[in-house]
């Protein structure tokens, strides 16, 4: 939802100055206290204040880290609601490390983020800090894109009603409620926000229903503050993870999804909607206690329980893939095979605990911390249909279990060499304990069940360190940083009998430059460009190599890298103000083998010296013009998207063509000022998205074979894109009261 003003952080008139001061500067320390330093040598972004609220269109929370530097974003819907994805300097989500007040929000298995699960989650963030590259040592699996880290709205110590509605194109309609008791007895503010959001969707069958919950309530002593909060979220919405055929867009069918399509008893194409059904919930309790000026303890217990199933229709699927037995019909005719209904279930609880001490003097900062997380895994299969099966259907045709214990330490240290001249060291031991029991949902040829018997233990050490340079208008830092990743769920589980797969390791340097001048209030620049080097040991990538169970590797390559540059700049003048920023990276692979699958016998072998790796474009670009103030404004946002390569082998055949797009947005804001001196603030935006109705694609997948008149140089082909919406159009409305 669009944002009306900031949260006020002042007393009722009752309270005292004294209480006012007490209780923003313990907020203040809340938030610190889980917030990335912003003198450390990396390169940093950070979204607050207007720029998150103006950026806060209603669209999942990765749609407003697009304006930031090397991100792309991708959506299965075509809207931006539901199942979306982000990549930063072309790593996959599953290598971002996502944090909310400094909880890791990646699953421990897929280690990344379901954004479907976190409905209108903008609306519960104060601030978001986007790191590139390893980062600083934080909770949760390894950062090999970036860190991202989410700090909670500050409590209202006023008393608050905000009422958020928003509709537009494609039947979507979004609806958020938010409210504080204000500071109560001197010590205590509860506030809570429910939001729920419904849309047709732009692709085919992608229609969603979405809903959320924040409550919160905390408490301020002299030197203590404490929080208890619970988010949650459910949803049931509409799959299209197969894409839009190529072939379908070049006939003019650009929402076309093959979800659930087969044939009735009368031969008529008709289709079963593939939906996604989840609810999640966490708990938070955390505390800050600051004895001293210098000395700051902040700890945090947390607990996440989710539980949900995906129901897929399967046409003409092969019965022993789903423990189902053969039959005779009435002509002795044996029927393996026949369009059926499955269900893939999962259950998490994910539970831990954080602890860290933060002592600081004039020329010193050191924060060293523990944290710990256990979690516990179910995951299980049925068919609760099969269209004229004549026996009677059987339990789970898949059940395995997982537990992942997760326990990090680490000290990182900031020290002023000279006025000028900072040093930073982070060094952090993780380890991980993962295990897999059960059988899994993969048969082999001979119709065996998959086992699932998997133990790995991953002691990992990543260290850092760096220097910065800072002066009123000029940064200088470099740094070096090293990470560790273990494989994820589906790395084991899709990979057979026979491939193993191996913990990847990142070595990563980065070197910056920022100049920021400002004079006064209406008068500012800024520019800067930050050069980086990301050399990977043991990639996980895509090969195109299937496993003994027919399913798409990913295979361990040696040597991979990314290297770039990420340019910045923005500029404010009186009522108008400009930002803008670049990348141009390479990102290769060095000595690759393709194996292309060839239905005449053994896979094909193609071996490229050095090739581009997919979705990783060399060009990414952005730029936002606003006009206005608080009251009345205008902005136009643009960003581009290079070359997006499909798998990874460069060829130009095989993937996504560069893409620009434009976002208008316009607002005006207006107090009515009503009896006893009381005023209600409204906030009208009217937001035009795709402005110049672009057709572009944001992701997708591709699969080649060769073998009866196919070639290497001429293959056979599916594929699936995942197309977004042209021009639409959302009018919102806030109210605060």
């Amino acid at each position: 939802m669009v944002c009306l003003l900031p949260a006020l952080n002042v007393a009722a008139e009752s309270e005292s100055t004294d209480s006012i001061t007490k209780n923003v500067a313990l907020d203040e320390v809340l938030i610190k206290a889980n917030a990335i330093s912003k003198t450390v040598p990396m390169a940093i972004q950070t979204l607050e204040g207007r720029e998150l609220r103006e950026s806060d269109t209603g669209r999942d929370l990765p749609w407003l880290l697009m304006m930031t530097p090397s991100v792309v974003t991708s959506s299965d819907n075509g809207l931006a609601l539901g199942l979306t994805s982000f990549r930063i300097r072309g790593t996959d989500a599953s290598r971002i490390n996502l944090t909310y007040d400094g909880v890791a929000l990646n699953s421990p298995e897929d280690q990344t983020v379901f954004w479907a699960n976190m409905n209108a989650f903008a609306g519960s963030v104060e601030a978001i800090q986007v790191q590139r590259g390893v980062g600083t040592s934080t909770n949760g699996s390894g950062a090999f894109g970036a860190t991202v880290t989410m700090l909670s709205q500050k409590p209202s110590f006023k008393p608050t009603t905000e009422i958020y509605l928003r509709g537009g194109s494609y039947g979507t309609w979004q609806y958020t409620a938010k409210g504080s008791t204000g500071l109560m007895a001197n010590h205590w503010v509860a506030e809570g926000r429910y939001s729920q959001t419904l849309t047709d969707g732009y692709i085919d069958r992608t229609a969603g229903n979405l809903g959320s919950h924040y409550a919160a309530i905390n408490y301020y002593d002299d030197n203590l503050a404490v929080q208890l909060k619970n988010f949650g979220s459910f949803e049931h919405t509409g799959q299209a993870w197969n894409g839009v055929p190529s072939d379908s867009i070049a006939a003019g069918n650009r929402t076309y999804n093959n979800l659930g399509e087969h044939q009735d008893d009368k031969g008529n194409t008709i289709w079963k909607p593939t939906t996604d059904n989840y609810v999640q919930n966490n708990t938070q309790l955390s505390f800050v206690y600051t004895p001293s000026n210098s000395l700051l303890l902040h700890g945090v217990l947390h607990y996440t329980f989710g539980q949900g199933y995906y129901d897929d229709y399967k046409a003409n699927a092969k019965y022993y893939k789903f423990l189902l037995d053969s039959y005779e019909d009435d002509k002795g005719n044996k029927i393996s095979s026949g369009d059926l209904v499955r269900q893939k279930w999962l259950r998490n609880h994910n539970m831990g605990g954080i602890f860290d001490i933060q002592y600081k003097t004039e020329r010193f900062n050191l924060v060293s911390g523990v944290s710990y997380s256990y979690f516990i895994g179910a995951h299980w299969g049925v068919v609760p249909f099969a269209r004229n099966y004549p026996k009677e259907l059987k339990g789970n045709y898949y059940d395995s279990d997982a537990t992942k214990s997760d326990a990090a330490a680490y000290v990182k240290a900031e020290y002023s060499l000279s006025r000028h001249l900072l040093a930073y060291a982070d060094m952090q031991f993780r380890y991980v304990d993962y295990r897999i029991t059960g059988m899994n949902d993969k048969f082999f040829d001979d119709h065996s069940q998959q086992p699932l018997n998997i133990h790995e233990r991953f002691p990992f050490f990543n260290p850092k360190a760096g220097l910065s340079w800072r002066t009123k208008n000029h940064d200088v830092y470099a740094s070096y940083a090293r990470a560790h990743r273990e494989p994820t769920r589906n790395n084991y589980t899709d990979a057979g009998t026979s491939d193993k797969p191996l913990p990847e390791t990142l070595n990563d340097i980065e070197v910056g430059y920022q100049f920021h001048w400002q004079k006064g209030k209406t008068k500012a620049f800024q520019a800067g460009v930050n050069a980086y080097l990301m050399d990977y040991d043991n990639q996980l990538i895509q090969t195109g190599q299937l496993s003994d169970i027919g399913e798409a590797l990913t295979t361990n390559v040696a040597d991979s890298y990314r290297h770039g540059i990420e340019l910045t700049a923005g500029m404010k003048q009186g009522l108008f103000s400009f930002s803008g920023n670049c990348t141009l990276s390479e990102n290769k692979i060095i000595d690759f083998t393709e194996y292309i699958d060839n239905w005449e016998g053994a896979p094909v072998q193609v071996n490229y010296a050095k090739t581009d790796l997919a979705f990783s474009p060399a060009l990414t670009a952005g730029g936002m013009l606003r006009v206005g103030n608080e009251k009345a404004w205008g902005s136009l946002s643009t960003r581009y998207v290079g070359r997006q390569y499909l798998d990874n082998t460069g060829c130009v055949e095989r993937s996504i063509d560069p893409y620009c797009v434009s976002d208008l947005q316009l607002g005006y804001a207006f107090r009515w000022q009503h009896y006893y001196e009381k005023s209600t603030d409204f906030e009208l935006t009217f937001n035009v998205n795709n402005l110049f109705n672009a057709h572009y694609a944001t992701g997708g997948w591709i699969y080649t074979a060769v073998g009866y008149g196919y070639t290497p140089d001429n293959r056979y082909r599916e594929d699936g894109l995942f197309v977004q919406a042209p021009l639409t159009a959302f009018l919102g409305l806030a109210i605060k009261i």
